[in-house]
């Protein structure tokens, strides 16, 4: 007895051409700088308490503290035994914006700034490639 024409058809298919796209935005505002000026370092306030020191608490004139945008596209193939691999490309932080992550200042009433010569938060655009194997 022969197959019908239409058999084919009824077979799971080796994969599957969908392909999932992905992104991921993250805005802040910049954080306040808080901190406390102590002209002499090594001569502490008498009783414990810095409330003889001048203190500042500001935000930078930044609007924007740090901003990144990750995006991901990932390729499943299924196979008929109810196995799959995945692929997955990630790119990290795609402006290459420098998220800069401290911040200094002059306690002269001006506000804080970042330092742009400092550490930086998050990273610098980065490509990423991963697999999954699903069995």
């Amino acid at each position: 007895m022969s197959a019908p024409a239409d058999a084919s058809l009824k077979r799971p298919p080796l994969y599957n051409l969908h392909v999932t796209l992905g992104a991921k935005m993250v805005v802040e505002t910049p954080k306040p700088l808080a901190g406390v000026y102590v002209p002499d370092p090594n001569v502490g306030p008498p009783d414990g308490l810095n409330y003889n020191f001048k203190k500042d608490h500001q935000h930078p004139d930044d609007t924007i503290g740090f901003f990144t945008l990750d995006l991901q596209v990932t390729k499943t193939f299924e196979f008929g035994n109810g196995s799959l691999i995945q692929l997955r490309g990630d790119v990290l932080n795609v402006t290459n914006r420098e998220n800069f992550a401290v911040q200094f200042s002059n306690f002269d009433g001006t506000p804080p700034f970042y330092f742009k010569e400092g550490d930086l938060a998050g990273v610098p655009r980065t490509f990423k490639l991963s697999t999954n194997l699903r069995f």
